[in-house]
């Protein structure tokens, strides 16, 4: 088994409003585990590739998502979700209009 790295979110429910993030690794055969409590940032170089600060592996990113999702975090709407939308509005006055009800 290899390391383990979560991103937990929660709301704040104290002072302020907002999303608490918690980094956390595990490596197996090792009781408990470590938590991130720094995160340094560098100057960007244009052109130059940058390594990912880290990777998740898919269950990981899961968890993340419904964490962010349990703190009422949902994405934003998107071209294709708005003209999913727009395509059942027109379907249901089609349906409407076959139906023979009137607005």
């Amino acid at each position: 088994m290899r390391n383990r790295t979560e991103i937990r979110a929660e709301r704040n429910l104290g002072w302020g409003d907002g999303v608490l993030i918690h980094i956390l690794s595990f490596i197996p055969g090792v009781s408990g585990g470590s938590v991130a409590v720094n995160v340094e940032f560098e100057a960007l170089q244009e052109g130059t590739y940058h390594e990912p600060l880290l990777r998740l592996d898919f269950a990981s990113a899961q968890q993340l998502m419904n964490d962010l999702w349990s703190c009422n975090i949902r994405p934003t709407a998107t071209i294709e979700s708005e003209g999913h939308l727009a395509a059942v509005k027109y379907h249901l006055e089609d349906m409407r209009k076959l139906a023979g009800v009137k607005e």
